[in-house]
């Protein structure tokens, strides 16, 4: 941390502009519900095509006590975290075909939005 620093000092000002542009890269623009089963793809409007995004999977255990029960349950939460391109429209298809189905519709005016993600709805969740 000390030699990081040290050279970081060092640094010319276009190098240390370079690396703070580099830091702040990758910023949260938001989150969404994903639904079971579905694949998250994106669509690029200039080049006309439809890629898979590629996720992390966190899995954490949450312990629950339920007040009128005297047992705990451990329920798995998954965090799931995607570097996208917000020059591209991201949707959730079954699989590849689907997803070309889905912007060839889009296209043709049939549905009137590309992106099909579930926004969070606010308030708690309840398990009892």
């Amino acid at each position: 941390m000390i030699i990081e620093q040290w050279e970081h000092k060092f640094m010319s000002k276009a190098q240390q502009e370079q690396v703070q542009k580099q830091q702040q890269e990758f910023k949260l623009i938001g989150t969404f519900h994903r639904s079971t089963g579905l694949t998250l793809f994106e669509y690029d409007h200039k080049t006309d095509l439809i890629s898979k995004v590629e996720y992390k999977i966190e899995k954490e255990p949450w312990m629950y006590k339920y007040p009128h029960i005297e047992k705990a349950y451990c329920v798995i939460k998954c965090i799931s975290e995607a570097i996208i391109d917000t020059n591209k429209t991201q949707f959730e298809s079954l699989n590849m075909k689907n997803a070309q189905r889905r912007v060839d519709r889009w296209k043709s005016g049939h549905i009137d939005y590309l992106n099909n993600l579930q926004k969070p709805k606010t308030g708690k969740i309840k398990f009892y």
